[in-house]
């Protein structure tokens, strides 16, 4: 097949550059700020073919985690080859366009930051406090690297406010800001982080909290509290040597039904759970004393880059 040449091309040429160099660019001025948008969220992936960064299905598996880093030499040639489109002579052949590209290149860098703003700024009801402190963070980028990952797992079906948290150190003591977060599918999770990440932290959503237990033992385990305050303890307060006490279920029924009755008045008996030196007959056992018994927090999970490379399976 061979490539006919259009026979306006040079007239387009032309024409873009006439834009670009009749005035100077402001960037106050709508079509500047269309086409800064469209290039900011283009170095973030934004209207990018999947296939294009994920060439074969077999670079994400079915429950997996893949990390990655942008090659700034590859995003920048993405970038050059959109501003070719209608040119069939490099930019660089015109020294003040090229000159006028770099800066509007440039600018459009500094700015992908503003894209997430600009989406979060949109919230409504408890969520719009929470992105006008994003909007006014997000105002322009403070790293030329980014970094991120993809998520495919049940996770994201089964938790869809899940939360990450990035952090440039394997000590997760300094964050870095996400500039792209979305569900690409109900399973595959896309983000991508300012600054090259060292260590992820996701975490359920924070209205998570719950009564279960730790399913990991036959019979399952709970965490005992101290039931109220006194002799130097706290109420709520994990007690030591408690940390994995037996729960009695109904018998061996997969539905893992909790004896509650059972476990009350198991708990009301149990010295542990009163403050030190507290003696028999113990105080009445509250209904919210028996939930604090089984209250689950928030549960996150922490992943961090090893410091030895290690080779890749075959």
């Amino acid at each position: 097949m061979a490539f006919i040449k259009r026979p306006d091309q040079q007239q387009i040429k032309e024409h873009l550059a006439e834009y670009l160099l009749k005035t100077e660019m402001h960037s106050e001025r709508d079509d500047h700020k269309t086409i800064e948008t469209w290039f900011s969220r283009l170095r973030l992936f934004y209207g990018m073919p999947f296939n294009y960064i994920v060439p074969d299905e077999r670079m994400l598996p079915t429950e997996s985690l893949r990390f990655f880093q942008v090659d700034n030499n590859w995003m920048d040639v993405l970038i050059d080859g959109a501003f070719s489109i209608g040119s069939s002579k490099p930019m660089s052949s015109n020294s003040q366009l090229a000159a006028h590209i770099a800066a509007f290149r440039e600018s459009a860098k500094q700015k992908m930051s503003s894209i997430r703003a600009t989406i979060l700024s949109k919230a409504t009801g408890p969520a719009a406090e929470k992105a006008k402190k994003y909007l006014e963070e997000y105002r322009t980028s403070e790293s030329n690297n980014l970094s991120g990952f993809f998520l495919r797992s049940m996770v994201i079906t089964g938790w869809p406010g899940i939360q990450v948290h990035g952090f440039s150190d394997a000590a997760a003591q300094n964050s870095i800001r996400i500039l792209r977060m979305e569900k690409l599918s109900s399973s595959l999770l896309f983000v991508i982080f300012e600054g090259v990440v060292q260590s992820v932290i996701f975490e359920e959503p924070s209205e998570g909290v719950h009564f279960g237990v730790t399913p990991d033992t036959i019979p399952p385990t709970t965490e005992l509290r101290y039931a109220q305050t006194g002799d130097g303890v706290t109420s709520g307060t994990v007690i030591t040597g408690e940390e994995n006490y037996p729960v009695p279920m109904r018998g061996t029924s997969t539905l893992n039904v909790l004896r509650a009755n059972t476990f009350a008045q198991q708990l009301i008996n149990q010295p542990t759970v009163w403050p030190p030196n507290t003696p028999p007959p113990y105080p009445a056992f509250t209904a919210a004393q028996f939930a604090l018994e089984l209250v689950q927090g928030v549960q996150s999970v922490q992943f961090t880059c090893s410091a030895t490379p290690k080779n890749n399976p075959a």
